[in-house]
Parts: structure tokens; sequence; C-alpha cells
């Protein structure tokens, strides 16, 4: 099913005297839901609400769903003041723990192509390009998250999990022999690391060497349960797998 596939312009408004600069964000479930929603930004308006631009209030969401943040509402629609480098737009997001999840930005209007976009994901610390063709991917437990993931308009550390250097690698864990295992890597890999689905750390290792990981690292300490593969190599590529303990 789809929760609503679109959602009209800010700027369409007879009231607004201006172009909004637009971005149009899709969350989609692995069973083929989808939200879409959208931030504007203009001189005339604020990152408070703003009688007759802010909308589409959802007050009973669906088990996942995806909206942005507003006086702890989700909305559908929402209007904010002009883009500044330290601006921060929080999101919250619902999730069933039963699939897997993506978000991407289907449509960016009126705003400078040198202008940079991205969602942070505030459990990993990755922030993915939205200007990018290809969506985030991840997962999560069951829950609703009102400070996992934000819009943000500032270069952090940009480590992305659709990293074309690394589509070749083979992440995967072989339970009988407790052991994690990563192939095919053709750069030496500067931080591998394990996270839960709600973001916490649970193993960091550092300048790994190849064989290392291809021989494998002990997973023997672990408890059962969906954990997140991180890896950033020496050449600041990165690659983001899930695997399963058991």
């Amino acid at each position: 099913s789809t929760f609503l596939r679109g959602a009209e312009a800010i700027g369409d408004s007879e009231n607004t005297e201006e172009d909004f600069q637009l971005i149009r964000i899709e969350f989609s479930t692995s069973n083929g839901a989808s939200r879409r929603f959208v931030l504007g930004f203009g001189e005339n308006t604020t990152d408070a609400f703003d009688y007759g631009m802010d909308g589409g209030l959802i007050t009973t969401p669906p088990s996942d769903d995806m909206g942005s943040l507003l006086n702890d509402g989700q909305y559908v629609i929402q209007a904010f003041s002009p883009i500044t480098e330290d601006k921060e737009i929080d999101l919250v997001f619902h999730s069933s723990g039963s699939h897997n999840y993506s978000i991407g930005a289907v449509d960016i209007k009126n705003i400078p192509e040198g202008q940079k976009i991205y969602l942070k994901d505030n459990f990993n610390g990755y922030y993915h390009d939205l200007r990018n063709d290809s969506a985030y991917e991840f997962t999560s437990e069951a829950g609703t998250f009102n400070n996992r993931f934000q819009v943000v308009f500032r270069e952090g550390s940009t480590l992305s999990n659709n990293d074309d250097q690394l589509l070749n690698a083979l992440v995967f864990v072989n339970n009988q022999e407790e052991k994690l295992f990563v192939k095919g890597l053709d750069q030496k890999v500067k931080n591998l690391l394990l996270t839960n689905t709600i973001g916490q750390v649970i193993k960091h290792f550092k300048d790994i060497e190849n064989n290392t990981l291809i021989n494998g690292i002990s997973t023997s300490d672990l408890s059962s349960g969906l954990y997140l593969v991180n890896i950033e190599t020496e050449n600041n590529h990165s690659l983001v797998k899930k695997v399963i303990i058991e």
C-alpha cells in the first residue's frame, strides 16, 4: 500500500510571492509501502509553525512511517526559514521492526547545486548525500525514534552504504565457526564497527589487515541478533552490511 504518493508544493500557494526551495523525500519499506513528505524554505517562513503553510499533520501514523517533526507532531509538509549551514531538520521515524527501509530525495527544486544536502543517521554517525540517486538503506528495531534522522546542510563524515568502490566485497557470518568474514576488498580497512540496530557500537577494530578479515573475526562473545557491519577503508570509501548472529 502507499501512505501518500505526493504532496502539493508549498511554493504553489497563492499567498506566496517567492519561489520556495523544496526537498521532496520518499520513505519506503521492503513490503512496498511508502510516504512522501516535503520540506520548504523561504524568506517569509520560520522554523516554528507557519499557519497556512505547514500541513498534513499525521495524528495516527502507520507502524512504519516517517515525516518531519515539529512540536512532537509528524508533518507531511513543513516550511522553514532559509537554508543555512548549521540548520538541522529533525525527522520522526516509526518502525514495526519487520522490514528493511530506505530514504531518498525524489525532487530538489530551486536549491543551488553547490548547496550540500545530507540525511544524517545519528545512530551510526553516517551522512548520506541526498543528491545521490541511490537511497539510504537501513534496518531498525521496533519503536518510534525522534532523534535518529536529520536533514542537514553541512558536510560531515560522508560515509555511505552505497559506495561503488566496495560493491564487490563479501561480508558474512559463519555461525558454526562463530566468525565474521570480509572478503574481496582491495583496500586496507581503517575502521570496522559492529553496531546493533539502535546504533550502539559493540566492537570497533582499527587498521585491520585484509588477511585478518579473510580468516575471520571471532563473534563468539556476541549475543544473537541483527548487527550492522560498518567498514571504512584507508581511502575513505565505506560500506554498511547487515549480518545475523545466531
